[in-house]
């Protein structure tokens, strides 16, 4: 690379941690064009990150006290002085598990709300999460890319599709009618590091389909009826495409 051994640092706990972000837009509902049809235009992006070490020992080969002492600082971190059997440094410390996982929490994200209370969000999202074990030489490495769309409508005045007694019914209270739909598609390759191997152990395409419909009947009682249906394609050969459906009725009621 270029680059003297002496300025590379061999230490595995990071000084400083990288930052996180995230990034929210509203300006664009200064452009009167699309201020007359959405007063409220939100552009969202965010990136987080963690970096974890499960667990750490010392090698038993080193037992002075300067390199052991509990003292000193973890980011101090000592140089092997030590050479195993077939030439290779040992470590003063053995990590048995580093754990990598960072996220677009959205990549991408755009929320509209129209003047006629009409909602919608679209967001694409990506997530890496990758486990490097000392003990099997292996990486697990675990992608997934998400899209979601959320449609929401709320009418003041709903008129029932049917009639009461003979009568038509309009409901007092607003009607929140919303669609949501995911798809998700996620892979699980393992990765070993003595022969190069890469294998897709696991994975999954999931679509998701949720319309729901809420009611406040009062400050007191909220009906809720949803509908959820899942179709998950699996990657390997191993696992069955399943479908899942859920539907149902939710009553909260509060108490004073």
């Amino acid at each position: 690379t270029g680059t003297s051994t002496d300025e590379i640092s061999t230490n595995p706990f990071p000084k400083l941690p990288l930052p996180n972000w995230r990034v929210d837009y509203k300006g664009l509902t200064n452009i009167k064009a699309i201020k007359d049809v959405f007063p409220s235009v939100s552009l969202s992006h965010a990136y987080v990150s963690t970096l974890t070490i499960n667990n750490y020992i010392n090698n038993a080969v080193y037992s002075q006290e300067s390199e052991l002492n509990l003292s000193n600082n973890i980011e101090q971190y000592p140089l092997p002085t030590s050479v195993s059997d077939s030439g290779f440094y040992l470590p003063v410390y053995t990590i048995g598990q580093v754990l990598i996982s960072e996220r677009f929490s959205p990549l991408i994200g755009v929320s509209l709300r129209s003047s006629g209370r009409l909602t919608a969000k679209f967001e694409y999202k990506k997530e890496r999460n990758v486990a490097l074990s000392t003990e099997t030489s292996q990486i697990t490495d675990q992608k997934s890319n998400d899209i979601v769309v959320d449609i929401g409508f709320t009418d003041p005045n709903f008129t029932l599709p049917f009639k009461v007694n003979g009568r038509t019914v309009s409901l007092d209270n607003d009607l929140t009618m919303q669609l949501s739909i995911t798809v998700r598609d996620t892979e699980v390759v393992q990765r070993t590091l003595d022969d190069g191997r890469n294998v897709l152990v696991d994975g999954t395409i999931n679509f998701q389909l949720r319309p729901t419909v809420n009611y406040t009947v009062n400050d007191r009682l909220n009906l809720n009826f949803y509908y959820q249906r899942n179709f998950n394609e699996p990657r390997v050969q191993n696992s069955f495409p399943t479908t899942n459906t859920a539907f149902g009725v939710q009553i909260r009621f509060g108490l004073q």
